[in-house]
């Protein structure tokens, strides 16, 4: 089964280190890591759990970065449509039609 980037939950990257596409995460990291014997957990398995780890923590704040400013634009585009709304405190009408105007 593929996974796709709608298919993914926040946090979750598709990691190819391995050369077998995977949904992951750092509980999903944790438990693959818990999941070696002692004789697995070499320098190669480390290096490969912080890659994956960075993986999953750039995924993260992406993510988040990205949410921050579709906020932010959202936030934008309703207070300047309430901008619009708001009359004036004071508004400037057209000066009153004197006997001096009217010749």
């Amino acid at each position: 089964m593929s996974t796709t980037a709608e298919d993914r939950s926040p946090g979750q990257v598709l990691c190819t280190s391995s050369g077998t596409p995977h949904a992951t995460n750092l509980a999903g990291l944790e438990r693959d890591w818990r999941a070696r014997s002692p004789a697995q957990r070499n320098a190669a398995a480390i290096k490969d759990l912080v890659a994956r780890g960075e993986m999953v923590l750039t995924s993260e704040l992406t993510g988040w970065v990205q949410q921050m400013s579709d906020t932010m634009q959202d936030l934008k585009h309703r207070q300047a449509d309430a901008a619009k709304r708001i009359e004036p405190a004071t508004t400037t009408e057209p000066p009153e039609p004197t006997s001096e105007n009217q010749s």
